[in-house]
């Protein structure tokens, strides 16, 4: 019984101080973060942060793909405690 407690114990104080770890990455760090993994898929070209509102702005091209609009979620549960800000915009294009 004892050691069934101890077990529970160690996987709480993991659970928390992972959480913990998340909750005090800054905006920086989580565009940095998010940025190395989701740039150049299914139309996400850009990562921004927009301090006044303590969100991440996330610019994608517009489109009906649904892949997309997973990662979108993916990137918005990723970004939690922020708010996540959607810019629908073309890519810039180089002429």
């Amino acid at each position: 019984m004892a050691l069934q407690t101890i077990s529970q114990t160690f996987w709480l104080n993991c659970r928390l101080s992972c959480c913990s770890v998340f909750m005090s990455e800054s905006l920086d760090e989580l565009k940095r973060r998010l940025r190395s993994k989701y740039i150049g898929k299914a139309g996400i070209h850009g990562l921004g942060i927009d301090r006044s509102q303590d969100a991440l702005r996330i610019y994608h091209k517009p489109s009906s793909d649904p892949r997309q609009e997973k990662l979108l979620k993916e990137i918005e549960k990723e970004a939690r405690p922020y708010k996540v800000i959607r810019v629908k915009e073309e890519p810039p294009k180089i002429t």
